[in-house]
């Protein structure tokens, strides 16, 4: 069995596998104060009645001071090797980057759990603090992607910037054209980035050349994929499922 860990800016978002085979998904809240025992404390009760057959641990974060964190949760209180993706991993892909070292893990993951599970050529979206596109050719080459603010940053934002904006639960809207502030708030979250994923995976597919396989992740994903209006696959595990293959890629060591 192995761990997998995505930690983000909002989530840490905890897989544990048997194979291919999910046994246990755990979320909890990134805190960036907290140590490594609160930390075991969390995940000891889902953790213990595996205990005995964990053999390794892999880790994305974009949270370096978790990252310590996890590193000596694993090394001390699980005793687990921890294997840390980055660009010199193995992954099965061939990545077209000016600067491999400076890509996100988790940008990483989902582009390796995106080649091994859908048809290329992929383009896949993660709704996460920061929605990132990625996009993979037909020839497993990870050909770069965007990055842009998330829902919630976005949301704060228009709620402190506009006062007599209340806040509002995302949900799926009534109807595309609002009839009350809030539908109109509803709509504009719900079909305004589906518009945005769809305009931007259109233009990808002008650039190069191929229709692709859409993929949605992350957690309001699950709203966003409503409104859309062309074929796609909702993968919520999609992240984790990647740091699974790349460990097992890695069992025999690193690239060079």
């Amino acid at each position: 069995m192995i761990l997998a860990l995505d930690i983000g800016n909002t989530i840490v978002d905890i897989g544990l596998f048997q194979g291919e085979e999910i046994l246990l998904r755990v979320k909890l809240p990134t805190r960036r104060k907290s140590t490594p025992e609160e930390y075991f404390a969390l995940l000891h009760p889902y953790l213990a009645p595996y205990k005995d057959e964990l053999e390794g641990m892999i880790l994305s974060s974009v949270v370096p001071s978790l990252t310590a964190s996890f590193r000596k949760l694993a090394e001390i209180y699980l005793q687990l090797e921890i294997l840390e993706v980055n660009s010199c991993l193995k992954t099965g892909l061939r990545i077209d980057y000016e600067q491999p070292e400076r890509l996100g893990a988790d940008r990483i993951a989902n582009a390796v759990g995106v080649a091994s599970h859908y048809s290329l050529p992929a383009v896949v979206v993660d709704f996460g603090t920061a929605i990132t596109m990625e996009i993979i050719d037909a020839t497993k080459t990870y050909r770069g992607g965007i990055i842009l603010p998330g829902i919630g940053i976005s949301l704060r934002s228009l709620f402190q910037s506009a006062s007599l904006l209340e806040p509002v639960e995302i949900k799926s809207p009534s109807s595309l054209i609002g009839k009350s502030t809030r539908e109109s708030i509803l709509s504009g979250i719900v079909n305004g980035y589906s518009a945005l994923v769809e305009g931007m995976v259109e233009r990808f597919e002008k650039e190069i050349g191929e229709k692709c396989t859409l993929v949605i992740t992350g957690g309001e994903g699950e709203w966003i994929k409503e409104g859309l209006r062309r074929e796609y696959h909702y993968d919520p595990l999609l992240t984790l499922k990647g740091l699974r293959i790349i460990y097992e890629m890695n069992k025999g060591g690193r690239e060079k």
